[in-house]
C-alpha cells in the first residue's frame, strides 16, 4: 500500500501526489490519494497489492539518486511524507507521466489565455515572510515583460490588491485572482509564461506547451536559490530548451 502524509498548499500537495502516483505505477501497490479538487486522478483509490507494514518514504529518499529503483523492489508499503527537492530526481518520473497524473477535470470548460499573451504568476501572501522574505524581485518580472513585449500580460496572484502590483498596473497588466484550479489551467495553457518560485506555477509551466517559460531566480531567494549547494533545492530544468533562467 502507498499512502500520503502531505502538507502545504495545492502545488505542494500535487507534488506529493505525483511522487506517490509514480510509486504506485512502479510497484502495483494499492494507493489511497488525497482528493485535490480539479485533478481527477486524485479522486479514486488505485487498487493493488497491500502490505500492512508502512514505512516512511523519507527514509528511502536518503538514497535519492536510486529512489525509484529502490521503490521497484520494495517488500513493504510506503508513505510519501517528503517532497523531491531536486529536478534531476524528479525528472526520472518522466514529463509525460506527470502530464498524465495531473489530468484536469473538464479542462476544456475553463477560460484560456490568448496565444500572444504573457501570463505571470506572482506569489505574495506568505512569501512576504517565508524564508526570510522571498517575494521575487519585481525587476525580474519586468525583464521577462520587456524581453517578450506581449500584446497582453495577465498576472495571476494570491493578493490582487497588494501594492507590489501597482507598477504592473501602470504598464496595463491585467490582474487575475480566481480559484486555484482556474488559475492553474490558465497558466498551463499559456504560450508565454513567467513563474514565481512556487510549486504551483512551476508544475503548471512544466506540463504546459509554452513556447517560453521564464524562471526568475537570479535574485537568489528561498526556496530556489541561484546557485544551490548539492543538497539544497534545485528545480532548474536545464534539459528543457523553452525554459529561460532570468
Amino acid at each position: 500500500m502507498i499512502t500520503l502524509n502531505a502538507n502545504g498548499r495545492m502545488g505542494n500537495r500535487l507534488h506529493y501526489f505525483i511522487t506517490a502516483m509514480h510509486c504506485h505505477k512502479l510497484t502495483g501497490f494499492r494507493f489511497e490519494p488525497e482528493r485535490i479538487n480539479g485533478f481527477v486522478k486524485t479522486y479514486d483509490v488505485k487498487d493493488g497489492i497491500v502490505h500492512n507494514e508502512i514505512k516512511s518514504g523519507n527514509e528511502l529518499y536518503s538514497d535519492r539518486k536510486n529512489f525509484f529503483e529502490n521503490v521497484k523492489i520494495l517488500k513493504n508499503g510506503l508513505c510519501i511524507d517528503f517532497m523531491i527537492h531536486r529536478y534531476e530526481y524528479f525528472k526520472q518520473i518522466g514529463r509525460e507521466n506527470v502530464i498524465d497524473y495531473l489530468e484536469i477535470e473538464n479542462e476544456d470548460q475553463y477560460e484560456k489565455p490568448k496565444n500572444d499573451e504573457l501570463v505571470m504568476h506572482i506569489r505574495l501572501g506568505d512569501y512576504a515572510y517565508a524564508g526570510g522574505g522571498c517575494i521575487t524581485d519585481k525587476n525580474l518580472y519586468f525583464k521577462a515583460f520587456f524581453i517578450e513585449k506581449p500584446n497582453r500580460c495577465t498576472i495571476l496572484t494570491d493578493e490582487p490588491n497588494n501594492p507590489y502590483l501597482d507598477d504592473f498596473k501602470k504598464i496595463e497588466c491585467d490582474i487575475r485572482s480566481n480559484d486555484q484550479v482556474a488559475d492553474f489551467v490558465y497558466m498551463k495553457n499559456a504560450k508565454q509564461i513567467c513563474i514565481s518560485k512556487s510549486t504551483f506555477s512551476w508544475l503548471a509551466a512544466y506540463i504546459s506547451n509554452a513556447n517560453k517559460v521564464y524562471f526568475p531566480i537570479s535574485d537568489n531567494k528561498w526556496p530556489y536559490l541561484a546557485d544551490p549547494k548539492e543538497d539544497e533545492t534545485n528545480f532548474c530544468p536545464l534539459d528543457l530548451q523553452n525554459w529561460l533562467l532570468i
